[in-house]
């Protein structure tokens, strides 16, 4: 049953993915409904990061959906869980990422989704100031540098961008953090930092891209532990 219910959050996750990336809502929909699914699947399991994790895939996909009310339902769901206390012991290792730094990530992803850049901007931050793995520390920076943006602030976006494009550059693999640091790309103009910026995007771009397209290379964004962002 954990297996099932790993398996629909992950897909559940791909699906909120797919939402934010193109033009139709049903894959929005499809995630929501892989949630409650996994909900059910997991009724009965004493695992407290599990239902948070669940709890967290049900945020994501209300807020692409535009339900405000059932997002923040769902990250209150999530805190309350996480806040029962470790009824699970030693969790699964692909369940050790949930935790209160990821509700607040998945929070502020949400309320970019939501139309609000200044509150998803000072949750990024409040998370940034967190002890972070690198990995976790890219996807959150080019989460800040999409809120940065969508409230005009081009210049501090590419600034956040930037700081960014040193762990790409060093090895760590994410298409979906390049696929938000290339909307910075795509507006930086001729702002500060612009050129360094956009120069050095385009040559991880192309690193990266080749990597994906090698025979039987495994896109590292499928991974459960990757914040949902």
């Amino acid at each position: 049953v954990m297996l099932a219910v790993h398996v629909l959050t992950s897909q559940s996750m791909l699906s909120a993915e797919m939402a934010r990336t193109g033009p139709s809502r049903e894959p929005a929909r499809q995630a929501l409904r892989l949630a409650f699914q996994a909900q059910e699947e997991g009724r009965y399991i004493p695992v407290a990061r599990l239902h948070a994790l669940i709890a967290l895939r049900h945020a994501s996909a209300a807020s692409l959906l535009g339900d405000r009310a059932a997002f923040q339902a769902a990250i209150s769901q999530a805190r309350r869980e996480l806040d029962r206390g470790p009824r699970d012991g030693d969790p699964p290792e692909w369940l050790r990422f949930v935790d209160e730094t990821e509700v607040t990530g998945v929070e502020a992803r949400g309320w970019l989704n939501l139309g609000d850049a200044h509150r998803s901007e000072r949750l990024y931050r409040q998370v940034l100031a967190a002890g972070l793995s690198t990995r976790n520390r890219v996807s959150y920076g080019a989460g800040l540098a999409d809120a940065l943006l969508k409230q005009g602030s081009r210049q501090d976006a590419v600034a956040a961008a930037t700081d960014v494009l040193p762990a790409l550059e060093s090895g760590v693999t994410s298409m979906r953090c390049l696929n938000r640091l290339r909307i910075v790309r795509q507006a930086a103009g001729n702002t500060a930092g612009a050129r360094d910026f956009c120069e050095r995007f385009d040559a991880v771009e192309q690193t990266l891209t080749a990597s994906y397209n090698l025979p039987g290379q495994r896109t590292p964004d499928a991974r459960a532990d990757i914040p949902a962002l």
